[in-house]
Formats: structure tokens, sequence, C-alpha cells
């Protein structure tokens, strides 16, 4: 496997300065550049990331956790995470919870120890964090929530305004002329839920239409 020491000895320089330029550094001049770069490409030199990210404490790597990448949601949300981390020169890695709080905690773990430079974590539910999700933030791991509240977790959030969107909901269905209107809905261990589930009966309940 082709080193940076053989990159160096190709191009007739230092390994300071083919650092320099594969890491994008200023102080090379543009000759040595030039010979540096046409030495990575003769060799096809490729970088060690795994290095490189134990030297700087960076990964260029951000997680986006979701629970269920089958509902038709989240596709959109991680394409659109991914699109701006990589025009950020990051690469995305993503895990599917299922809703469940135990593969929820492993994930936390795992991207823990690989040391990832974010977090987007939509949590399983709104209850008090997981204790490796604590972990992975002491250690200065920016977090962002989105879609869903957790109690007790101070962070950026990213929340749709649920119970607007089911008072417009039932509206609708009531100036459709329906009067007996029942709500189906996930268990309500979610702020997206509980939302969603008082904005629907803030319009129905009133109007008589809600059927439980």
């Amino acid at each position: 496997m082709t080193t940076i020491r053989d990159v160096a000895r190709q191009a007739g320089v230092s390994i300071a300065s083919v650092s320099r330029v594969v890491n994008g550094r200023e102080g090379v001049g543009t000759e040595i550049t030039e010979r540096v770069r046409q030495a990575v490409s003769e060799l096809g030199f490729q970088p060690n990331s795994v290095a490189s990210s134990l030297k700087t404490a960076r990964t260029h790597i951000l997680a986006c956790v979701i629970p269920d990448i089958s509902n038709p949601f989240f596709p959109e949300l991680v394409r659109a995470v991914e699109d701006a981390a990589r025009a950020a020169g990051y690469a995305t890695l993503l895990c599917n919870t299922d809703d469940d709080p135990d593969k929820e905690a492993d994930y936390l773990r795992l991207l823990d120890r690989r040391r990832v430079d974010g977090l987007i974590l939509i949590p399983c539910h709104d209850e008090a964090p997981p204790a490796a999700l604590l972990h992975l933030a002491a250690r200065g791991t920016p977090v962002i929530i989105v879609d869903r509240r957790m109690d007790g977790f101070a962070c950026d959030i990213v929340l749709t305004d649920n119970r607007r969107g089911g008072r417009l909901a039932a509206r609708h269905l009531l100036e459709l002329g329906h009067r007996r209107i029942g709500i189906l809905n996930r268990a309500p261990d979610t702020s997206t839920a509980r939302e969603r589930d008082a904005g629907f009966r803030a319009v129905l309940s009133p109007a008589g239409a809600y059927d439980p």
C-alpha cells in the first residue's frame, strides 16, 4: 500500500509538504504542490482517513438516527440531510431504531465509539435521555433532535407544529360534511402523537364530531 513517505520520495519533497498539500493547508509553493499532486496521481495514494481522524479528532461523518426508513416521511428528511452534509464535506451514517429504546441506545454507543462529528436524532420516546446520548453530548458532539421532543435534554430542536396540523385536518373533515370522525394514532409515547391528538380533539369535540 502506498504511503505518504512513498509520495514524498517520488515528489522529492518532505513528508510535511505532502501532508500540507493532501490536507489542503497553506504554506507550500505552487511548484511543490504540483509535484506532490502528480506523485499522488501516479502512485494512486489514498490518505488514511482513520489515522487522520485520530490526529485531528474529526471524522467528517454525521449520523442520522431515525425510527423507520420505510415511513415515507423519513427518506425525504434523510435525503435532505445527506445533500447538505455532502455539500459541506461530510458523509452521512444512517441508523434505524424501529422505535426500540434498546436498539437506539446500542446505536448511540456505537456512534460515540466512532467519534461522529454530529448527530441528528429522532428519539424513540419523550422520556429522559438515555445514558448513551448524555455521554455522547458530554464529549462535545453536537446533537439536533428532529420531529419529537425529549424531556430533560437541552439541544437544538426542529419541530413541526403537529397541534396545528391536527386542527387543520379536523377542520377539513368538518368542511367536507363529516360528523362522525375517529382518530387513528400511535400510542401517546411521543410529543408528535400527543400534539396531533390534541389538535384533532380541540376542533372535533366542540363540534360533537369526535367518535372515540
